[in-house]
């Protein structure tokens, strides 16, 4: 069988690496490897960690919508019952109950079994808005303590600062840039979410004279089209990086198609 290389396109802007599915999907070593083939001397590691305006998102109403929906499913996650309680609450203070006896478990089955188009517009909306607030993740705050205090405990400058190829967020409300001293760190950054932005600065520099910006995400190409995991790649040190980066690469990950 023939070997599948990983491929390495040098002429776009951004350079693109492709690595398809081969590593799986999901934070894993190998992420980890590519991320240290570029940290050169002297250099810093910085991860980027968006933090985003909730009540801004275009796609607010349609979350929403899809959060309710599967709450009245019965198939959200909700580990503790806690949810349920907040939903009862909001249910009990509405025109919804009609039974002043009734129990949190026979109203939410009969919030469940019935349609939930009967339900008034203005609980639905206290209920879809609780759901949102809790279901969703826009900004540190809302992650897990841990995570938290990782980041915290490691930035380095916070900004609006966009460098990646894509569009800026209309919602975007800054960046916080935390630096990384070590492969376990590493390995714990992506765990927190592994389509990363990332940079490598000199020691001192400004954020802007990155020697890479890296982004990792994933792409679904029509047949004939790349389909996986990529690679984008920022870099104004195409020598270095062709002299550098790539034999590290290549030395880790095996040969790679090269299209310059």
């Amino acid at each position: 069988m023939e070997e599948i290389l990983m491929k390495l396109f040098i002429h776009t802007d951004p350079i693109r690496f492709e690595v398809g599915y081969e590593w799986g999907y999901g934070p894993c070593s190998e992420i980890v490897d590519m991320i240290l083939s570029f940290w050169g001397k002297n250099q810093e590691l910085l991860f980027a960690y968006r933090e985003l305006d909730r009540d801004k998102d275009e796609h607010k109403d349609e979350i929403s919508e899809d959060l309710i929906e599967a709450f009245h499913a019965d198939i959200l996650y909700d580990e503790d019952g806690k949810m349920e309680k907040q939903i009862y609450e909001i249910l009990v203070s509405s025109s919804y109950v009609t039974d002043p006896k009734i129990t949190m478990e026979q109203l939410l089955t009969k919030f469940r079994t019935a349609d939930l188009k009967n339900v008034d517009s203005s609980t639905k909306q206290q209920i879809k808005e609780v759901l949102y607030k809790s279901y969703t993740i826009y900004e540190l705050m809302d992650e897990p303590s841990e995570t938290q205090s990782f980041i915290n405990e490691r930035i380095k400058s916070e900004n609006s600062l966009w460098l990646s190829h894509y569009n800026k967020p209309d919602h975007l409300k800054r960046i916080l840039w935390y630096k990384l001293s070590s492969r376990e760190e590493v390995v714990k950054a992506i765990e927190i979410n592994f389509w990363f932005s990332c940079m490598l600065v000199d020691q001192g520099a400004p954020l802007e004279e990155y020697n890479y910006f890296l982004t990792y995400t994933e792409e679904h190409g029509d047949i004939g089209e790349h389909d996986g995991m990529v690679l984008y790649i920022k870099t104004k040190k195409l020598i270095e990086f062709m002299d550098l980066v790539v034999p590290k690469l290549e030395s880790t990950f095996g040969k790679i198609d090269i299209i310059i």
